[in-house]
């Protein structure tokens, strides 16, 4: 069983989760996906690339779990 950890108030809690709750989302298809993360899912360290004047997205979901599931080809 793995540990999960929170901050609550200043407060460290370590609650167990199951492997199953720990698992990320096999959702049916990108629609599905955007549902619950409206703005993408990347990596840990990843940016947006912008060029010109605009500016870079920041919103959204660093999630390694569900982007490895996802993208499973990409570095």
């Amino acid at each position: 069983m793995l540990a999960g950890t929170a901050v609550l108030g200043g407060l460290l809690s370590l609650a167990p989760v199951s492997p199953a709750a720990a698992a990320p989302v096999a959702y049916k298809n990108c629609t599905a996906l955007h549902k619950s993360f409206p703005h993408g899912v990347a990596r840990p360290g990843a940016r947006d690339k912008v060029s010109g004047r605009s500016k870079p997205v920041t919103t959204f979901r660093v999630n390694k779990a569900v982007y490895d599931l996802w993208c499973p080809a990409r570095p």
